[in-house]
């Protein structure tokens, strides 16, 4: 990928427009299956859809958080040529995404609350 000599207006809109159709794409989906769910089941049941929305938008915020912050810090050490590190920084945001829990460490996150220093 090369950014040189393309105006940031170009840089700007090349970026953004994957993310609002990704953006329009999860809008449509919550409309279509909010539809379905009401004329399907029942009307509780699309309330009780719309009270996990926010809940389900949050995971969706935070996981977004974690992959591309990873993948920034994943990307600078491969770019520096430590893969090692690199292998150990993706493997550490797998697995406090797949089963962190910030009060204690179960199972699924030992390895990484080792690390961390949590107990």
């Amino acid at each position: 990928m090369r950014l040189e000599g393309k105006s940031l207006k170009s840089d700007f809109l090349r970026f953004i427009i994957p993310s609002i159709i990704a953006q329009w794409v999860f809008s449509l989906y919550t409309m279509v299956d909010g539809i379905f769910v009401a004329r399907g089941v029942s009307e509780v049941a699309l309330t009780a859809v719309n009270i996990s929305m926010p809940f389900t938008t949050g995971l969706f915020s935070i996981s977004i958080l974690f992959a591309v912050g990873n993948s920034t810090i994943v990307a600078i050490l491969l770019g520096q040529g430590e893969k090692e590190r690199a292998n150990e920084v993706f493997t550490q945001n797998a697995l406090h995404i797949i089963g962190s829990d910030h009060n204690s460490c179960n199972s699924v996150s030992r390895a990484v609350c080792q690390i961390s220093g949590s107990n």
